[in-house]
């Protein structure tokens, strides 16, 4: 009878300590669940248990339902890998002859108005739960002629909510044009052609795995609960962490390709702020001058962590911090040395990167 009780004591202990992740989807009334589950697929590391998904066609405070809210009180980690709102772009070119981009912007924001309440209840639900880390997909831009940049910076005339959306809890992400990270090959890693990016509005970048059936998928929809996977293991393993460390850990646990030229993109930008190549390459209003000065930057990867998550870093800072009294800055630069075999110099640099972007 003691041994059953202490069994039953240890399953309930083990249980405890699953992170509880939540995929919310946002869809029509008429809209299948594929998304969803694919989402899930993706974003539940651990036994399905562990792992809920909740639909709404609806985020206003009139219609959102109380089975959500308590989900969300109960989770660790939510998903978010919807757009509830997009806007038009310039640069996009439909084949209906009689497209108008400034009839399409004016629709938009006249549709905007009535949206505001869903907007705000959104707002509302990040910023009433600090302890719980919102992973949202960036968003995907569009597809236009010759396009060699990826998706498009966000900025206010043209926000897509929730990314656009910048709270301590939140982590905004960028699609990779891989379906994995391969550790051995990390220089061909770019942000796809499709994966809105942006420093000062999306936070890092993460590969897009094949669905369920094995098939190639695109969409930083499937980026966002990657990155919710890689949350559930730190804090599996690291059941103290909240929102914030969780982050931290993540946002330090990247490859950042070409640190010196990283370095220097955030130091033009902050020096020359509106002038800077830096912002130029990210909102010049045309795309053929955002192109040169992508050209100019090099392989400077335009996501405020500079980089994408390595799996294998995540992991030694983990360990390092188990192991050890150190910071999580100090157990992260451990795993760059010990899993990138990153030298001191390229130590120093990251240290200057992760204090020049407020990591």
């Amino acid at each position: 009878m003691k041994f059953c009780n202490l069994l039953i004591v240890l399953f309930i202990f083990i249980t405890s300590i699953q992170a509880k992740v939540l995929v919310l989807e946002f869809k029509a009334e008429d809209q299948g669940t594929w998304h969803g589950e694919e989402v899930s697929a993706v974003a539940c590391a651990t036994p399905r248990k562990s792992c809920l998904t909740k639909y709404t066609s609806s985020f206003s405070f009139k219609f959102l339902s109380n089975d959500i809210l308590e989900a969300i009180e109960k989770s660790d980690i939510i998903n978010m890998s919807f757009s509830v709102f997009e806007p038009p772009y310039p640069d996009y070119t439909p084949m209906r002859e009689d497209y108008s981009f400034e009839d399409d912007l004016k629709n938009y924001h006249a549709a905007l108005e009535s949206f505001e309440e869903d907007k705000d209840s959104l707002e509302q639900m990040l910023q009433s739960n600090p302890d719980k880390l919102f992973s949202i997909a960036s968003g995907n831009g569009v597809y236009v002629r010759f396009m060699s940049t990826p998706g498009v910076a966000m900025i206010k005339k043209y926000a897509i909510y929730p990314s656009f959306f910048n709270f301590p809890n939140t982590i905004k992400v960028s699609a990779l044009n891989e379906q994995e990270v391969d550790i051995k090959n990390l220089q061909n890693h770019q942000i796809a052609d499709y994966s809105n990016f942006g420093l000062e509005r999306v936070d890092i970048a993460a590969p897009v795995p094949r669905n369920t059936k094995g098939e190639i998928q695109r969409g930083t929809s499937f980026a966002a609960p990657f990155i919710s996977k890689m949350a559930q293991i730190v804090k599996e393993k690291l059941p103290s962490f909240e929102a914030a460390s969780i982050k931290e850990l993540l946002m330090k646990s990247v490859y950042v390709p070409s640190l010196k030229k990283a370095l220097l993109a955030t130091e033009d930008l902050l020096i020359n702020k509106e002038n800077s190549i830096t912002h130029l390459a990210q909102y010049h209003p045309q795309r053929l001058k955002r192109l040169e000065y992508m050209a100019e930057l090099g392989d400077v990867m335009l996501v405020k962590s500079g980089g994408f998550i390595v799996p294998e870093l995540v992991k030694k800072c983990i360990q390092v911090l188990k192991e050890t009294n150190k910071t999580i800055e100090e157990s992260c630069l451990e795993a760059h040395k010990t899993v990138l075999r990153a030298t001191n110099e390229d130590l120093k640099l990251l240290k200057s990167l992760w204090r020049a972007r407020s990591l």
